[in-house]
């Protein structure tokens, strides 16, 4: 890929801030990280804090695809409560996918 492409790529990449609540336990965090690799997201910013057997998570996310389907497939995962996911440039909330 050439330096001008990498940086179109890089510039069409949409930033987004998911707030998810997942079971605190040893491989939760693990998995949904392995979601975000699996579907091409960078992960800029994760904040992680654990009370009474949950986990509250904050990960600013940068990618091309779609976050809808990604928050879909974040909230099918058997770990998962909750998830919620705000797109940074518009400030608007972006709901899973059908």
């Amino acid at each position: 890929m050439s330096h001008a492409a990498a940086a179109q790529a890089t510039a069409m990449k949409s930033e987004t801030v998911v707030h998810m609540e997942i079971d605190d336990h040893s491989m939760a965090l693990c998995r949904m990280l392995g979601v975000l690799r699996r579907r091409e997201f960078d992960v800029v910013a994760l904040e992680a804090r654990s009370h009474e057997g949950k986990m509250q998570v904050r990960a600013t996310i940068r990618g091309t695809r779609n976050a809808q389907t990604l928050a879909r497939q974040i909230k099918r995962m058997l770990d998962v409560r909750m998830v919620s996911m705000v797109d940074v440039c518009t400030a608007s909330r972006i709901e899973p996918a059908a």
